[in-house]
């Protein structure tokens, strides 16, 4: 098929409803062989309102074609407009790629962006061939919300009942995300074949609200596997209802759903579900950097199996700074089966506040591994608590030389004091940390360096100049060095003048000047009297 190019500076708006609406495509008719054409559009903004269509499908033996839109603005899609990309109904081939890049991009009001194979109708067998991928490239926020009728708007791609092959990818990078008011994000399967995975990657938030949902699932008449779901964001909220799902109602395995932000928030029945009926139900992981908080009537399972299937609950993994929930609002986080085994919850975190294990649910805030009649699992819950005392060295316990401390307590007496200043005065202990440096007694300055200061004030006023806090006079005889060493002083003498010398010896007991002990320990000493 031909291929279609639009290349404009300002705007390009399709619009209009009528017998036949507005459109650009290109399509592989039936019995034909060969590839549609592509559809490439690059303008300043792009808008599809009010039915309008923008469509490249196969229907015969052969590919659809790509269809890209690049603006430098805003992509607009309104009112039960769509951007298709399928294989139809007696195609045999694959659809094709769908790349928006802009500056913003709005679904809305029943719009859809969607890449399938169709089922079977008007005579045609079903299609058979592999879904398209959708790349979203979005510098600003995607807003997909609201319905028109039976239309949700929506990003889907899907294999429907009868079909052959593998749905397509779904990859948005944007700088926010949000999804509300019954909007959806989807990949399924109906036929023989594996859902796509769905990724999102976010600078800001990713909001889902009031029934919206993404989702990723292998239907009751599917063969194969669901697809996994993985959401990369500053922060994930889902409220009112809102959903993420990765479920197996068929005979193929549940998906997963990998959530990685700073912080998650489900309230008010907000949900995160990997469940599965007659195989395991999926598997969750959370990597949380501040908090996953859970309020009123919030869940995350990955619960499997019902009375008539023995499917074993799957596997949740939570990482957060902390987890929390109120005791009183029926927040879950469960991994429950009914005939199969219970699945297995690990939970690391600094703190867990409202949530408690228990054997089974109840109408509290629970988290249960249980299986009616199967084998319970296992719940491990590892509490990150920061010691306080961690990182703290003891101290010495010998402060003071015990040469220091031979007589009675001065307490109390006021009068007597011994100060050792210095950076030799206390002997290290055997508990204390080796030092690099060595210490050095402070032995003075040397005299060479000492300067007299001198008066230079003005002789007729009879002031002087005051000398620094750093400058001193200079003593009259050099000092002596002396042969002997030096040893501790072990009594003092007090001369006739009252002047009091240090001695290396102790002084006679019948001198006058003899040390004389302190007047407690007199009274210490003294006879008793009766």
């Amino acid at each position: 098929g031909g291929r279609v190019d639009i290349e404009v500076q300002g705007a390009v708006t399709i619009a209009g409803v009528g017998k036949s609406p507005s459109a650009i495509f290109t399509n592989l008719a039936p019995g034909a062989k060969g590839q549609a054409g592509n559809i490439n559009i690059r303008s300043g903004s792009f808008s599809l309102t009010d039915g309008a269509r923008l469509v490249s499908s196969t229907s015969g033996q052969g590919d659809a074609g790509n269809i890209s839109i690049q603006t430098s603005g805003a992509v607009e899609l309104d009112g039960n407009s769509f951007i298709f990309n399928n294989v139809e109904a007696g195609g045999e081939g694959d659809a094709g790629l769908i790349s928006i890049k802009a500056d913003s991009l709005s679904i809305t009001n029943g719009a859809q962006v969607q890449s399938l194979v169709r089922q079977a109708q008007n005579g045609q067998n079903a299609g058979q061939g592999n879904g398209g991928r959708v790349d979203i490239d979005v510098q600003g926020a995607v807003i997909i919300a609201g319905q028109l009728g039976n239309f949700s708007s929506a990003i889907f791609t899907d294999l429907l009942l009868g079909t052959r092959g593998k749905a397509g990818d779904i990859n948005i990078r944007s700088g926010s995300l949000s999804v509300k008011d019954g909007a959806e994000i989807s990949s399924s399967t109906f036929g023989e074949g594996d859902a796509g995975n769905i990724s999102i990657q976010t600078s800001g938030a990713v909001e889902l609200s009031d029934l919206a949902v993404i989702f990723n699932d292998v239907e009751a008449e599917g063969v194969g596997n669901a697809g996994s779901i993985s959401i990369n964001a500053d922060s994930f909220s889902l409220t009112n209802g809102a959903q993420v799902v990765v479920s197996s109602t068929g005979t193929g395995k549940a998906g997963n759903i990998e959530i990685i932000a700073n912080r998650v928030l489900l309230d008010n029945q907000g949900k995160l579900l990997a469940e599965a009926t007659s195989v395991e139900g999926g598997n969750i992981i959370l990597q949380v950097e501040d908090w996953l908080l859970m309020r009123h009537n919030s869940l995350i399972s990955a619960e499997a199996g019902n009375k008539a299937n023995p499917g074993n609950g799957g596997n949740i993994t939570i990482n957060a700074g902390f987890v929390i929930a109120v005791p009183s609002e029926n927040s879950d986080i469960i991994a429950d089966a009914f005939l199969g085994n219970g699945g297995n919850i690990n939970i690391t975190t600094q703190g867990i506040f409202g949530l408690e294990f228990r054997p089974k649910r109840t109408p509290k805030s629970d988290i249960t591994a249980s299986s009616q009649f199967g084998l319970s699992g296992t719940v491990n819950i590892t509490q990150l608590n920061i010691d306080p005392t961690q990182g703290l060295s003891e101290l010495p316990i010998d402060t003071v030389a015990p040469q220091l401390d031979q007589t009675c307590s001065p307490t109390g007496s006021g009068r007597n004091e011994f100060t050792v200043t210095g950076r030799d005065g206390l002997p290290p202990s055997p508990t204390d940390m080796l030092s690099s440096q060595r210490a050095m007694a402070d032995l003075g300055t040397p005299v060479n360096s000492i300067q007299q200061t001198r008066g230079h004030g003005d002789a007729g006023t009879g002031r002087r100049e005051i000398p620094s806090q750093n400058s001193f006079t200079s003593p009259t005889t050099n000092p002596t060095s002396s042969s002997q060493p030096l040893v501790e002083a072990k009594g003092w003498i007090i001369d006739e003048q009252g002047n009091v010398t240090l001695t290396a010896y102790v002084p006679t007991a019948n001198t006058q000047e003899t040390w004389q002990p302190q007047p407690s320990c007199q009274r210490d000493n003294a006879p008793k009297r009766r």
